[in-house]
């Protein structure tokens, strides 16, 4: 009983390497903007943001925006935003509003900083050249990328990622933070329960950032995502948009033949099929033929959307773990027993 009892504790332990997502996370009102803060936002250059800013103080700690307040003192503009810009000391409802969404964007902050990681480092570590898989990560020193690194986040575009660092995180200048396999930057967030966060130059960073301390940016950095801190963020000619979800495709109506009825050139088995307007049966376009294998070749190093990495580092040694507690099972279950004499 007890060897039957190993076997299926190692092999849940296989199980759970095909783990669902983590959780979505709530940003609540908080997702109403793309830069939130409570103490102040400055930029100095020539930033482009494209979405609402929030202060939970007075707009004087708006510094670079040259803000114009529009004719209803509920919020100003800025030549450097596309959206508008909002402080708790514009007229109502805006005071409430940007009230409830500092709430919600620490609520959401509390949410996925003490959430349960499944990987764990006590230390700090420098991620260069890292592919994660969804799900939730976790540091208890400070996480930084080298100038010119690269960070891969390889999902779907259900998958979530929450990274969870206690330290300083901080990027190299000309680093990167792409996605791969649908991931989508709208589901990836950057925690930091520590005391700054800061982006080098030129770098492209992809999910969301909610900082505990300051969120200080190098110049010409592309943010996709949202930038939300409890005390104050700083940009520097940056670009921060937010995710914009893909299209969903519309097919039209096939059209009748005729004035109506039946269409060869839309029959798909038809030997007068058009591949121009259906993808024929027996007529493969070279064109077509070529996307589809260039499709193929870029997935081809995922499986499940968990890239081949890390399937060796984490399911192959969980397998031999199974393997070896099914052979340890066989080998010493018992006999038969013997008839007795009489």
């Amino acid at each position: 009983m007890q060897n039957k009892l190993f076997v299926l504790i190692s092999c849940l332990l296989l199980v759970t390497c095909f783990a669902s997502s983590p959780a979505a996370v709530n940003l609540g009102n908080a997702s109403n903007y793309i830069i939130l803060a409570e103490t102040a936002v400055t930029t100095s250059g020539t930033s482009h943001i494209t979405g609402d800013i929030g202060l939970g103080v007075g707009d004087s700690t708006f510094f670079g925006f040259s803000q114009v307040m529009d004719a209803s003192n509920q919020s100003s503009t800025s030549s450097k935003v596309t959206g508008k810009l909002y402080a708790a000391n514009y007229a109502s409802p805006t005071p409430t509003v940007i009230a409830k969404a500092i709430s919600d964007m620490e609520a959401a902050y509390n949410d996925v900083s003490l959430r349960t990681p499944d990987f764990y480092n006590a230390g700090a570590e420098d991620i260069s050249g890292r592919t994660f898989a969804t799900g939730i990560y976790g540091w208890g020193g400070a996480v930084s990328t080298a100038a010119g690194s690269t960070v891969t986040l390889n999902g779907s575009a259900t998958d979530i990622w929450i990274f969870q660092i206690a330290g300083a995180f901080s990027t190299g200048a000309n680093s990167h933070i792409l996605l791969i396999g649908g991931a989508r930057p709208e589901n990836v967030y950057w925690v930091n329960t520590g005391t700054a966060t800061t982006f080098g130059a030129n770098s492209i960073v992809n999910g969301n950032i909610l900082s505990n301390g300051y969120i200080t940016s190098g110049a010409n950095v592309n943010f996709t995502g949202r930038i939300l801190s409890k005390t104050a963020a700083t940009l520097d000619g940056d670009t921060v948009q937010v995710p914009i979800l893909p299209e969903v495709p519309v097919i039209p109506p096939t059209p009748s033949y005729g004035g109506g009825g039946y269409n060869p050139r839309y029959d798909t088995n038809s030997a007068q099929c058009d591949p121009t307007l259906v993808t024929c049966a027996n007529l493969v376009s070279p064109a077509l033929n070529n996307q589809s294998i260039n499709s193929q070749s870029s997935t081809s190093n995922t499986t499940f959307g968990i890239d081949n990495s890390t399937l060796i580092a984490w399911w192959l040694p969980l397998l031999g773990i199974c393997l070896i507690a099914l052979y340890i099972y066989l080998i010493s279950r018992p006999k038969g027993r013997k008839s007795r004499r009489r």
